[in-house]
C-alpha cells in the first residue's frame, strides 16, 4: 500500500487495488521502471 502511494495512488485507491502478491509485484515493476531500472528489489531497498 505504501508503494502504491509512492507511485501516486491515493490511500483509498491503494487499499482497494493492492490485494495480491501479483499486485505488489506489478507495483515493484512500476517503481523500478520509473527509476530507470529493471531490478524489482529496488522498491524494497
Amino acid at each position: 500500500i505504501v508503494l502504491g502511494i509512492k507511485l501516486g495512488m491515493v490511500p483509498k485507491e491503494a487499499i482497494t487495488k493492492v490485494k495480491t502478491l501479483s499486485d505488489v509485484e506489478g507495483l515493484c515493476v512500476s517503481f523500478a521502471k520509473e527509476r530507470g531500472s529493471s531490478d524489482l528489489l529496488l522498491a524494497i531497498k
